[in-house]
């Protein structure tokens, strides 16, 4: 017996998920990159004060640029 996937389409409801990162980025980044890329539906929030311009980023990532004293500032407010 074969399993198909269901067919995503425009309307289909999204997540999305917050990603804080500070600190260098693993060698395996782009790997990353690619697999949220592979997932549109759903939206990824990567809070860093890191600059991703020399990555391939997929258009459901979105950087929200932040330093780690302002995040802490947020959470602890």
């Amino acid at each position: 017996m074969s399993e198909s996937q269901p067919e995503v389409s425009e309307t289909a409801p999204s997540i999305a998920l917050i990603v804080p990162y500070y600190g260098g980025l693993p060698a395996y980044f782009p790997i990353w990159l690619r697999t949220c890329a592979c997932n549109p539906t759903i939206d990824w929030l990567v809070f860093t004060d890191l600059d991703l311009s020399s990555y391939s980023v997929p258009p459901n990532v979105k950087r929200i640029e932040m330093s780690f004293a302002k995040l802490k500032e947020l959470f602890e407010s």
